[in-house]
Order: structure tokens, then C-alpha cells, then sequence
């Protein structure tokens, strides 16, 4: 397995489960806002401890990002948001990316010293 293709399945698979958490966001959001107004008649709600706690993840995930490009500067466009998950995607692709493929070539370093034993 070659550094850049573990890179790069690091970055996109990390990229999707931003999307899935975004969207679960989202969607947890809207059904909050239907209990709100229609149940509620209007009243605010508390957020749920699952709306919490995937805003707590969403925000740790996302802060490498973050840190460089605070979110007041970016405006409320909606394209920002996939590209700046895009940019954080590329920036844990890299690290993560690099990390997998050192302990993969670690344990494969270590197997085949491992089978030369046996074989002696």
C-alpha cells in the first residue's frame, strides 16, 4: 500500500463520516425545531444530549481547520461548509493517512522478520 493512496482513502473516508455526522446534525436539528414549534407551540426546547454530543464531535474533528480559518471570516454560505470539511478532510488525511501507513509498514516489517525465523 503506497503512502499517497492511504492518504488519500484516509481523507475521503474521513470526508464521508463528516458528511454522515453533519447530516445527522442536521437532521436532529430539524426534528428539534418541528417538536418546537408544533408540539411546543413555540416554546424553545432544550438540546437533546445527541444534539450536544455531535456538536462536541463535529467540533473536534473540524479543529484543524478552525484554528486557521475562523468561521466569522467565512460567511454563512452553504458552499463553505463541504469545502472547509473538504480542507479539514485533506489536513487528518495527511496525518492519520501517514500514521496508518508507518504502523503498516511496521507490522509488515515485523512479519516477514518473523516468518525468516521460522523458516531458518
Amino acid at each position: 500500500m503506497k503512502l499517497t493512496w492511504t492518504i488519500i482513502t484516509t481523507a475521503l473516508i474521513f470526508f464521508l463520516t463528516q458528511l454522515a455526522l453533519f447530516g445527522l446534525l442536521f437532521s436532529t436539528w430539524f426534528v428539534h425545531l418541528i417538536l418546537s414549534v408544533f408540539v411546543c407551540l413555540g416554546s424553545p426546547l432544550k438540546e437533546s444530549d445527541l444534539q450536544t454530543l455531535l456538536e462536541h464531535i463535529l467540533r473536534a474533528l473540524m479543529s484543524p481547520v478552525s484554528l486557521i480559518l475562523p468561521t466569522s471570516g467565512t460567511g454563512s454560505r452553504s458552499i463553505t461548509t463541504p469545502l472547509l470539511l473538504g480542507l479539514d478532510s485533506v489536513c487528518w488525511g495527511m496525518a492519520l493517512g501517514t500514521i496508518i501507513y508507518s504502523i503498516w509498514k511496521l507490522i509488515r516489517r515485523q512479519a516477514v522478520k518473523f516468518i525468516r525465523r521460522l523458516r531458518r
